[in-house]
């Protein structure tokens, strides 16, 4: 990017003429009062575009305007001319070369403009100068032909020193102030020389370079620069740094690199890794140091382009180590050496990866397990309640798994997977078999009490016996635990018939169900007396059969006109007030002897309830 800037007293037309270098002759506002009209430094808002680079316009207050300060002046010409790959210096006359006040560093190309000239320009003999040869032998030169102090400055300081002049555009006050409506009135030399004079103004101008000479500074550069002096400018006594403002540049044009490569090691990371996962975590990082590299190398290639005063070793490494943070950051190394990564796109792609792998490996593991048919020995040892050694089919699984297993996730899947196996390996080992020869020693009216023996597989790895109860028909329910060989099952009822059983259990299995046994339990005191007095009680089932006699019988439909009907009907009635009086004697002869028999089932019940108390 070349920056095409001009500067000078203020009054003196700057504004027309690069208005008019840029094409637009009202690109910049035109001020026709003593006001200064342009404040500061301002910045066309279109560009010139040039074959290989692009031509930015700057305009500056002037010199000694009116409300200005020498110090703002001469920050603005100091800021003006550190900014510009071109500067013109716009004034009337050679005499106010003394205003100019430069700093030392890198400069422009400088071109004295002079206005209004209509005079020759002369050597001391009368001899007519082309406008450079009169700017560097009578303006920067003394009577002895000597530089000046100010000309050594300029001629070491600029690349190139060179004048040119412009005639007056008009002798007419309204034509020189409608200037920009009335370019045709123009006097045709002046038209004539400011185009030849844009002409080599633009076959001059060149692309601003940083303070190495070599490299070209960007629209973004050209911003940080301004940014910088600027900052310098406006603290009071203090000078532009020139090489600390252009480092401040390259750190940002660095940084902008740095976060390019970073993106473009994303990408070729996911070229390279895309349907290639899992793999193996040695050959994931060769790529990525592979890609790593690839990057470095870029960079290391922009820190000599945009800054070869500062490429050295010492000076490049930090730089790089950077880049490498900003794509992976790494752990503090461990007990035995190694690092785990903790961020940057690196620490995704690692995480990509692991997932693959542990996916990839569970899905083995379980293929493994399943064409071993390891679990179908577990459940047939867990149906038929005997031990079992699978430590052979265990180590089969693993020695496949090691051969077909892929990414950083295998082991833990393995180590996860053979845990499990081996748990159940030994909890097969310490099945305990069913209880042996469950029987019941007592029972009462509510309880019933087992004994058993211990299993004859694995006894020592019993922890705890569960006596479970049902009535017939009904759903298996947990009714006592024990440590013991014995139980008293309490809380059934009375007079009903269950079926016992009795498991072996410890903390991670529990033993087969074997055949039960059955038991009814005793009658209660009520039920004994109820029953007693049922038992002596016949002649009850004597009267209801004899009152069912008395129902009508059922008899074949008659015809409707049949005159037996009335007779029929006499004769049942009969029979049934006939069978009455031989009903009443049996429930006479039968009725005291009920509370005996009540009494008689009650005794026997308590005895039960008593017996049933011993028992426990």
């Amino acid at each position: 990017m070349a920056v095409l800037s001009i500067c000078g007293p203020y009054r003196s037309g700057k504004s027309y003429f690069i208005s008019r270098v840029l094409g637009s002759p009202g690109a910049f506002r035109l001020g026709h009062s003593m006001q200064a009209c342009t404040r500061g430094i301002w910045m066309a808002t279109t560009v010139l575009e040039c074959p290989d680079f692009a031509v930015v316009f700057l305009d500056t207050e002037g010199i000694d305007a009116v409300g200005a300060s020498e110090t703002m002046a001469m920050s603005l010409l100091t800021l003006t001319t550190l900014l510009s790959s071109f500067l013109i210096y716009n004034s009337k006359k050679c005499g106010e070369s003394e205003s100019v006040r430069v700093k030392k560093g890198f400069f422009p190309h400088f071109l004295w403009l002079l206005r209004d000239v209509s005079l020759k320009m002369t050597d001391r003999e009368g001899k007519e100068l082309a406008p450079t040869q009169f700017l560097h032998t009578r303006v920067f030169a003394s009577e002895s032909g000597e530089l000046t102090d100010l000309g050594k400055s300029l001629v070491s300081l600029f690349p190139s020193l060179e004048c040119a002049t412009l005639p007056i555009p008009s002798t007419k006050r309204d034509i020189i102030r409608g200037i920009v409506e009335q370019q045709d009135k123009l006097k045709p030399a002046f038209n004539a020389a400011v185009d030849a004079l844009i002409q080599q103004v633009l076959q001059k101008v060149a692309p601003k370079t940083a303070i190495d000479g070599t490299t070209t500074v960007t629209g973004k550069a050209l911003a940080a620069l301004a940014r910088s002096y600027v900052e310098a400018v406006n603290r009071p006594g203090a000078l532009p740094d020139l090489d600390q403002g252009w480092q401040a540049v390259v750190r940002l044009e660095l940084k902008e690199v740095s976060y390019k490569l970073v993106r473009e090691y994303e990408r070729e990371m996911e070229a390279a890794l895309v349907g290639n996962l899992p793999m193996e975590e040695r050959y994931f990082l060769r790529i990525h140091e592979k890609t790593l590299n690839r990057k470095k190398s870029v960079l290391r290639e922009e820190i000599c382009r945009v800054n070869p005063l500062h490429s050295s070793h010492e000076e490049v490494q930090p730089l790089l180590d950077q880049l490498e943070q900003d794509i992976a950051t790494w752990s503090e190394p461990s007990d035995n050496g190694g690092r785990k990564v903790t961020g940057g796109p690196l620490y995704c792609f690692t995480i990509r990866n692991f997932t693959a792998s542990r996916k990839h490996s569970e899905i083995l593991f379980n293929y493994l397990v399943k064409d071993s048919k390891v679990m179908q020995k577990f459940e047939n040892a867990v149906r038929k309640s005997v031990s079992l050694d699978v430590e052979s089919d265990i180590k089969g699984i693993e020695v496949k798994y090691h051969t077909r297993a892929i990414g950083p996730a295998a082991s833990e899947v393995l180590e996860r997977g053979l845990s499990e196996l081996n748990q159940l390996s030994e909890t097969l080992k310490r099945i305990p078999s069913a209880p042996r020869n469950v029987q019941v020693i007592g029972k009462g009216s509510d309880r019933i009490k087992l004994s058993w023996d211990t299993p004859e597989q694995n006894p020592d790895a019993v922890e705890e016996y569960v006596a479970y109860k049902r009535i017939e028909g009904e759903e298996w329910e947990e009714a006592e635990r024990t440590e013991n060989t014995r139980v008293l099952v309490k809380g059934l009822e009375s007079c009903t018939k269950y079926e016992l059983c009795v498991l072996a259990t410890n903390s991670h299995i529990v033993s087969l169900m074997q055949s039960g046994v059955d038991a009814a339990t005793k009658a209660t005191v009520a039920d004994g007396a109820l029953n007693g007095a049922l038992a002596c009680l016949p002649g009850v089932g004597v009267i209801l059969t004899a009152a069912g006699k008395l129902k009508p019988t059922q008899q074949e439909p008659l015809p409707a006109d049949s005159r037996n009907t009335n007779r029929d009907c006499r004769i049942d009635k009969a029979a049934r007030l006939a069978a009455i009086p031989l009903c009443l004697p049996a429930l006479i002869f039968l009725a005291p002897l009920a509370p005996v028999g009540a009494v008689v089932c009650a005794v026997g019940a308590v005895g039960n309830q008593v017996g049933d108390l011993t028992e426990e």
